[in-house]
């Protein structure tokens, strides 16, 4: 994709720095890479509409994972009635990485990503989010993904543009003292991907199930990187194969709650060394899980498909 950069209260300007400067560099990399897919006939009654929208954000839900951003992190607390979560959250730079970093920018920036394919009221939400996020000190950087509006009119009618975005934080820059990075992606004919021939007559099952977009789109990604790998094409047997990922994505997902559950009981316990060592193995036996999950999904597929779940 092409993209285009509206910088809301300087927040381009903030991610000039050298210490912010590899988030933006790695989210524009990221933005330019997603590819463009089509399916001509989507609408029989919109003929325009040609541009499937849950892929677009399943190839960012891979992407950013991919390089440690993490998915669907609490934009509220506990005490919060409505639970509100962000598309993905990362602190910049990272202390481990980065001994001295504190020295060279004086903080660690906490930065909020939506990406937007939705209408007009979903990015309203997104908004509310951000001054939220911001007022419960969650994340104090912000940066908003949306398409140019030549490519929104392709992915439905009424879906925010990036056009639009601009002219709004502009009368409200007042109202939203908050850095706001909005980045608009628009076609670019060099990462054109013609879905129909992969998905052929099973557009809505893509359209409803997760797992089997990932497959996909992962598939897809493969390819781009090694041309002897071939995309997937969505038939009986990329169901099958998708409906024995999303089993073992369940038991995997288990096992990961149960480590993260062990390990905050043995943070929080004041046990002897024979509990301890229960506790220890009782997580060990949860890792060896995730390991088993993660090679049944990657003998069904080919190729890695989870990568992040420890």
């Amino acid at each position: 994709m092409k993209v285009e950069i509206y910088s809301h209260n300087y927040a381009y300007e903030l991610l000039q720095n050298p210490v912010y400067s590899p988030v933006y560099e790695e989210i524009v990399k990221v933005c330019k890479k997603c590819p463009l897919p089509l399916y001509e006939g989507k609408s029989s009654k919109q003929k325009r509409l040609d541009v499937v929208q849950q892929i677009i954000n399943t190839y960012f839900d891979l992407s950013l994972e991919e390089i440690g951003w993490k998915s669907q992190s609490p934009v509220t607390t506990d005490e919060d009635e409505d639970k509100m979560k962000a598309d993905f959250y990362k602190k910049y730079p990272d202390y481990g990485i980065n001994e001295n970093a504190d020295v060279i920018s004086g903080r660690q920036l906490k930065i909020m990503v939506e990406v937007e394919m939705g209408n007009a009221a979903s990015y309203y939400r997104d908004l509310c989010k951000f001054l939220l996020s911001y007022t419960k000190n969650k994340a104090d950087f912000f940066i908003l993904v949306v398409p140019i509006r030549q490519l929104s009119t392709r992915i439905d009618s009424g879906v925010i543009d990036f056009d639009k975005v601009k002219r709004e934080l502009k009368m409200l820059r007042v109202n939203f003292p908050i850095p706001i990075l909005v980045i608009g992606i628009s076609e670019d004919q060099k990462n054109v991907w013609n879905t129909k021939e992969l998905i052929r007559g099973e557009l809505e099952h893509i359209k409803k199930s997760q797992v089997s977009r990932e497959i996909l789109v992962k598939s897809y990604m493969e390819h781009i990187i090694n041309s002897n790998v071939s995309c997937l094409v969505v038939d009986d047997d990329f169901k099958e194969k998708s409906a024995c990922v999303k089993k073992s994505r369940k038991k995997l997902m288990n096992s990961a709650d149960s480590l993260t559950k062990n390990y905050e009981k043995l943070k929080k316990s004041e046990c002897g060394s024979k509990k301890y060592n229960e506790i220890m193995e009782t997580i060990n036996g949860y890792k060896e899980d995730i390991k088993t999950e993660e090679k049944n999904i990657r003998d069904i597929l080919g190729f890695d498909l989870y990568t992040k779940a420890e």
